[in-house]
């Protein structure tokens, strides 16, 4: 049986929109242990059609879609809400991480608008010599200089082969994933509003 992942990291900090980032476009799918299944920073649909296929191929679709929905209180007691269905009445995530002053900018969300996937026979690849397929070279890890707006936090993890916290390709670093395949994003909720759920 295949191992697979899901993978992203959500970075909230609700209350201050920052940015006025669209919402998130690309699309990726997983595609292995006989199940298909599209990811498009929501879960498991292409935006109209149910995207969770298993057995793969047979054109049944065990699930819609699904998303996250996280909540919280604040010292006030003020909730705090980021969820969303499936977009038919708003959206509360957006591409991207945020700075560490809590904020993002639409450059960073438009840079951050794709997923990363992964095999694990790419990892493997590169680590015999073979030269990095792109989701290597654009892993979205600290120091990565394939970025035009730099991240300085720690985001997707990675293999350190020198131990200096940066990610380099050429220094050997590479991503690390559980599972024989990965879908890796990052994404915020302070992009623009919670047109979802209203929350803060």
């Amino acid at each position: 049986m295949k191992n697979v992942t899901l993978s992203f990291i959500g970075m909230l900090m609700s209350g201050i929109v920052s940015a006025q980032c669209p919402p998130p476009s690309a699309f990726s799918t997983l595609d292995i242990n006989n199940v298909s299944a599209t990811n498009s920073g929501d879960l498991w649909w292409d935006m109209m059609n149910a995207g969770y296929e298993a057995p793969k191929g047979s054109g049944i679709n065990a699930i819609f879609s699904g998303s996250i929905w996280i909540g919280g209180l604040d010292t006030g007691n003020f909730t705090y809400t980021a969820g969303q269905l499936y977009r038919q009445s708003g959206v509360d995530f957006f591409p991207g991480p945020i700075s560490s002053d809590g904020t993002t900018n639409a450059a960073v969300c438009s840079e951050f608008d794709r997923l990363w996937k992964l095999d694990a026979s790419d990892i493997s690849d590169f680590i015999s010599g073979q030269s990095p397929v792109e989701a290597i070279l654009s892993w979205p890890a600290k120091g990565n200089s394939y970025f035009i707006n730099a991240i300085t936090n720690d985001l997707a993890p990675f293999y350190d082969s020198n131990g200096d916290g940066l990610y380099n390709h050429e220094d050997g670093d590479y991503p690390l994933i559980k599972g024989d395949q990965a879908v890796f994003w990052v994404f915020n909720d302070i992009g623009n509003l919670h047109t979802e759920t209203m929350g803060g």
